[in-house]
């Protein structure tokens, strides 16, 4: 049990018996372990077990009244559990958590591309997932993180125009005349390692900001088209991506469900063998 009590003589100032503990008299226990109130016939009697600096505390009280006197208590619940200024009743400073899980999906853009690279946003997507997750509470609703995951980032093309490697360097060509086109996409795969604050504004709905590390271990280049009937299918490896890039993300999340932007202003191709564009997406996250 994580809340404070104020025992103002459990508002049984009015019965006719004197307690003992003077009248006007104000006991304050700050996150007891436990609270046990038991009622007679003619007493009523509180105990309260440990407290927020000692486990070994006891505070025990007992007010007796006359079989004639009334005793009213209340108990109050609701499923709102919002405070102002919207935060989590409970703190937690200087605890230590692991979690694992914590997947997202979004729709991919490349800022800065050449004209004649018009990456399709409702065809490009990443996949991302949060393997493992330490994080500190640095106050009572706020926490820092560091994590370790996986991106998979797919920049889709379904127009005219295709990536063709030219020797090392990747270029951008049209489909022969007549091809039934499909795509023609770059994907980089990283591991992920994100430095994440994290805000609780209440106990289902926080706020964090994070940037990522990439390590980008894999890219790679393919080409799906059709010409008279015949299919056509070009894949090309080792692309001269950017070894180590940084995204920038933000994120709302209400219970298992959020949302999240995602920025990175570095170029994901080495720019002296390929396109130079950086990486902007949206999306949806869970379980984070």
């Amino acid at each position: 049990m994580k809340k404070s009590f104020s025992l103002l003589t459990l508002a049984l100032a009015a019965l006719p018996v004197a307690a003992a503990l003077p009248e006007d008299t104000v006991v304050t226990v700050t996150r007891p372990d436990s609270v046990i109130l038991l009622q007679s016939d003619s007493t009523v009697h509180l105990s309260i077990y440990g407290r927020e600096d000692d486990d070994t505390y006891r505070f025990d009280y007992d007010k007796k009244f006359s079989p004639e006197g009334r005793v009213v208590t209340h108990q109050k619940t609701s499923g709102l559990d919002f405070t102002l200024p919207f935060l989590r009743p409970e703190g937690k400073r200087g605890k230590s958590y692991f979690s694992m899980g914590g997947v997202g999906f979004g729709f991919v853009n490349a800022l800065g591309a050449p004209d004649p690279m018009n990456v399709n946003m409702a065809a490009s997507y990443e996949v991302f997932a949060d393997l493992l997750t330490y994080g500190r509470y640095v106050g009572p609703h706020a926490d820092l993180s560091i994590g370790f995951g996986i991106n998979w980032r797919n920049y889709r093309m379904n127009g005219r125009t295709r990536f063709v490697m030219n020797g090392d360097c990747i270029g951008l060509s049209p489909y022969p005349d007549g091809a039934d086109i499909d795509f023609s996409r770059i994907k980089v795969f990283s591991l992920t390692f994100p430095f994440r604050y994290t805000q609780h504004l209440s106990k289902h709905f926080t706020y964090s900001l994070a940037a990522i590390l990439n390590v980008n271990t894999y890219a790679s280049l393919k080409t799906h088209y059709t010409l008279d009937g015949e299919k056509h299918h070009s894949v090309f490896k080792d692309i001269r991506q950017t070894p180590v890039t940084v995204d920038f993300m933000g994120q709302v999340q209400f219970h298992s469900v959020g949302l999240y932007v995602k920025y990175s202003p570095c170029r994901m191709l080495n720019t002296d063998f390929g396109p130079d564009f950086s990486h902007l997406s949206a999306g949806i996250t869970l379980f984070y």
